[in-house]
């Protein structure tokens, strides 16, 4: 079996070669969700409530990895957007 990488190249460590993979599916994740007006820490902050009820902001800092100001903006952000859908259902 041949290999893609030419003998004279390093290896790179398996930690390199998945940072490179996690940030090509950061940015193809962060192009589909910007089209509807998100970014990644709101799918995080998202899936995170979505899948664990009841989480303190600090419980979902920690399974987020979001900076603590911008997870605060993020759930402001989604909280007003919720309170504006449920607005516009009773309309």
């Amino acid at each position: 079996m041949s290999s893609a990488v030419p003998d004279d190249v390093e290896q790179a460590s398996v930690s390199a070669v998945v940072l490179r993979a996690a940030r090509r599916l950061a940015l193809e994740l962060e192009a589909e969700l910007q089209a509807e007006g998100l970014g990644l820490d709101h799918w995080l902050v998202v899936d995170a409530l979505a899948t664990t009820a009841g989480l303190t902001m600090a419980e979902l800092q920690s399974l987020t990895l979001t900076a603590g100001p911008t997870q605060t903006r993020v759930v402001e952000i989604g909280r007003a957007q919720s309170e504006l859908q449920s607005h516009h259902d009773l309309v």
